[in-house]
């Protein structure tokens, strides 16, 4: 079952990947990706995965991070892991910009996209903007 599921996240997420690559080709190549990694720490053994709901939801993050990762190298992206914890302090050092200067950067960005523009739509622009200058 889980080899199952392993198998057809990373065929969603290889096919999802294409589809947006496919619809923004007349305007730009997708050439790079930023995926922002969990925490690090290792997984303990199915066993004691399987007893713990938080776990459970650790693990299930993981496939799909797996999942999406494997899908951009497939498909020829450039991937950019960043562990999300240091992504502010690597978005600063990359960038050339102080932490205070990035973020109403993103404040600004937000007011231009609308809403929805929380943490995690800061994070992936963030993110994002280090892939593309990233060497």
């Amino acid at each position: 079952m889980i080899d199952s599921a392993l198998r057809e996240s990373a065929a969603r997420a290889k096919a999802a990947i294409a589809s947006l690559a496919a619809s923004v080709a007349g305007r730009c190549r997708l050439e790079r990706a930023a995926l922002l990694a969990g925490s690090g720490r290792p997984l303990p053994p199915l066993e004691a995965v399987l007893r713990s709901h938080p776990l459970v939801h650790a693990a299930e993050g993981e496939m799909y991070r797996d999942a999406v990762g494997r899908a951009c190298e497939a498909l020829g992206l450039s991937l950019l892991r960043l562990p999300a914890k240091e992504l502010h302090e690597r978005a600063a050092t990359t960038l050339g910009m102080k932490e205070t200067a990035l973020r109403a950067r993103l404040a600004a960005m937000g007011k231009k996209a609308g809403r929805p523009w929380g943490s995690e739509q800061r994070e992936c622009a963030l993110a994002a903007w280090v892939a593309a200058v990233a060497t």
